[in-house]
């Protein structure tokens, strides 16, 4: 399948230089993180959700946090075929119940406990620092894949959530998110560029395990650069230099737990150990001045349990930031903006760094649209791939969309999935509308 349009490189780089000038914000709470225990004793929490917890939090007997996600069954759409089928997932009743339900397991691996340091805000954005137990995990380049194992005697697994403040979604697509540990005496003992990844459980994140720390006090800095992909009018002037975000613990090696210390304070606003982030309905929430506009779901298939959703609506100005500064791009001659969302099928996860590709045909069979759908974000529609199309006129058009593989790493559970391109064919009628 032939494509104008060519590769963005999305390979996940992991030197970086440190982006210099960054503003530094100090972020400080009191709270105690607990080694992970056994997942005996859970009990469901409703109500918010945590961090990137779609469907709430389950929480363990001891206090600790574990996630729990919205189950979101229902069938595909019959105007769709696709060239496999989905896989299942074990000890699960996918009825399209659409009810917020905690997930026991995705492709066999259980969710585990987590806990968040400290939340602070950046314009809109916000910055959570979380961790778990040290865990292997998956590097996949769109060739090979290469499994990154924790240092022995690894201290905890660190990631960095970033979240839109208000609808909850995931901010990916950040050129560097960079997690920097130095120790009372001033050593650093950790420097390191984060992976960009992606889990069923939290997300699109950023994170890496932590070498052994000896007991002693700790300052983690962060320093997260702004998101290089398509963004939608809300993001247009937020978010174009690098920032700081800095916390200091207390770890204990022997029992393998810390504790927060210092004030709260922030220079960007109030900050909090939130036990849940914003969980409105989007259409009733104005993002930067700007509200949701309307789609049109024209189809919907799914891939080893990852959830394709095609979507047109008006044509539509987005931005790109550049060297120069952010660009404008006008939806000049287009007939309709066209989005495609990936999400984990039980989780309602998003899914991102995945190449996708779209044709589009008309009745007599004539390509009418050849080209990459470009990542992009959004605060109401989450990460997502789109372009203004232009289409001839209205009538009944064949979308032959190619998935490629997401180039990240990759939580375990998501290790034997998605390994190869996926061919997806939908039809759709186009009134000239939406």
């Amino acid at each position: 399948m032939g494509h104008q349009q060519t590769y963005l490189q999305e390979t996940d780089v992991r030197r970086l230089t440190r982006p210099k000038g960054a503003a530094t914000l100090a972020v400080v709470a009191g709270l105690t993180l607990a080694g992970c225990g056994s997942s005996a004793g859970l009990t469901s929490e409703s109500g918010g959700t945590s961090g990137r917890c779609k469907g709430g939090t389950m929480k363990m007997s001891n206090g600790q946090t574990m996630c729990a996600s919205a189950m979101n069954g229902g069938s595909s759409s019959t105007g769709s075929k696709t060239s496999s089928g989905s896989s299942g997932m074990a000890g699960m009743n996918v009825a399209g119940s659409g009810a917020s339900t905690a997930v026991p397991e995705v492709n066999g691996i259980k969710p585990v406990p987590i806990q968040t340091l400290a939340t602070s805000y950046w314009q809109g954005m916000e910055i959570q620092a979380q961790t778990r137990t040290p865990v292997e995990f998956i590097q996949f380049d769109g060739d090979k894949e290469q499994m990154v194992y924790p240092p022995k005697h690894a201290s905890f697994h660190l990631m960095i959530m970033l979240m839109d403040r208000k609808t909850g979604e995931p901010m990916p697509y950040s050129s560097s998110v960079w997690a920097t540990i130095t120790n009372s005496a001033g050593k650093v003992v950790y420097d390191s560029q984060q992976w960009a990844m992606i889990s069923a459980y939290m997300g699109p994140h950023y994170g890496d395990n932590v070498p052994h720390l000896a007991s002693g006090r700790y300052k983690l800095t962060v320093l997260i650069s702004p998101p290089e992909v398509v963004r939608a009018s809300e993001y247009r002037d937020v978010w174009l230099k690098p920032h700081d975000v800095t916390m200091y613990f207390n770890w204990n090696a022997k029992t393998a737990s810390a504790t927060v210390v210092g004030k709260s304070s922030s220079s960007s606003g109030s900050m909090s150990n939130m036990s849940g982030m914003s969980s409105g309905v989007h259409a009733n929430v104005a993002v930067n001045g700007v509200r949701a506009t309307p789609s049109r779901v024209i189809a919907t298939a799914y891939w080893q349990g990852m959830k394709i959703q095609t979507r047109t609506a008006t044509p539509t100005t987005v931005y790109m930031p550049g060297s120069g500064g952010i660009k404008q791009i006008d939806p000049a001659g287009s007939g309709v903006y066209m989005t495609v969302m990936l999400n984990d099928r039980y989780t309602g996860e998003a899914v991102t760094y995945a190449p996708v590709y779209a044709t589009v045909e008309n009745a007599a069979g004539k390509t009418v649209y050849r080209g990459r759908l470009q990542p992009t974000i959004s605060a109401f529609e989450g990460p997502y791939y789109g372009n203004n199309i232009k289409l001839p006129g209205s009538g009944r058009y064949a979308l032959t969309l190619r998935i490629d593989p997401p180039h990240q790493a990759r939580h375990l559970e998501y290790q034997h999935v998605w390994l190869k391109p996926h061919v997806v064919v939908e039809h759709f009628s186009w009134t000239g509308d939406q």
